[in-house]
């Protein structure tokens, strides 16, 4: 959370996309890019501070980036390593077990 606010929009919302579904993983929820996520632009917005216009244009561009698709309430991830790539995200800080 603290380096949320130091990322450009489309980083931002890729890096939470991220974090959460790393964590899902862990949980053995499955991997990010089979696990769907039942959020609203408006859940996006309010955690990542961004307002829920911004984050339908970011979610825009990501889509056409080929990163993921967007279907009624929920994101999935296209492709996880551009998504990644995208967000700077490396899952180490999270300390997750293996």
């Amino acid at each position: 959370m603290l380096n949320v606010g130091r990322r450009e929009a489309k980083a931002r919302i890729s890096h939470m996309l991220c974090e959460f579904l790393s964590r899902c993983e862990a949980a053995g929820l499955g991997p990010p890019e089979s696990t769907a996520l039942p959020l609203t632009q408006q859940e996006i917005a309010e955690a990542t501070g961004l307002t829920a216009v911004h984050v339908n244009r970011m979610l825009q561009e990501l889509r056409a980036e080929g990163a993921l698709k967007q279907g009624v309430r929920q994101v999935q991830i296209s492709d996880w390593s551009r998504l990644c790539t995208i967000a700077g995200f490396n899952s180490a800080y999270l300390h997750a077990a293996a």
